[in-house]
């Protein structure tokens, strides 16, 4: 993983497709029906089920690996993201197989 720069979010790519980039989000959560949190944690506290939100973005260079620029959509986050893509990253290359460079 690369280091944080002070505008920017350093975040490791979890899939990567033809078209999209996909990663979980460091500053939200999202429950079964969709809804979006900023916390993990209900208001009492307690742990709850909710899972990092997966944000995705547009894919313009292939299944390299390499580092991506992208603004956030994140409801959270106002900064922008410096996506990782590499050899951990599950990559869906078109012709259906699911490569991880394990």
């Amino acid at each position: 993983m690369i280091n944080n720069e002070e505008k920017f979010k350093a975040v490791e790519c979890s899939k990567l497709t033809k078209t999209k980039i996909y990663f979980k989000c460091p500053f939200c959560w999202s429950n079964d029906k969709g809804k979006h949190f900023s916390s993990n944690k209900f208001k009492n506290g307690k742990i709850s089920t909710r899972k990092p939100t997966i944000h995705n973005h547009g894919n313009p260079d292939g299944f390299l690996n390499r580092l991506e620029r992208r603004s956030s959509h994140c409801a959270f986050y106002k900064g922008e993201f410096i996506i990782d893509i590499n050899d951990n990253t599950i990559k869906e290359i078109p012709n259906g197989l699911v490569v991880n460079f394990d």
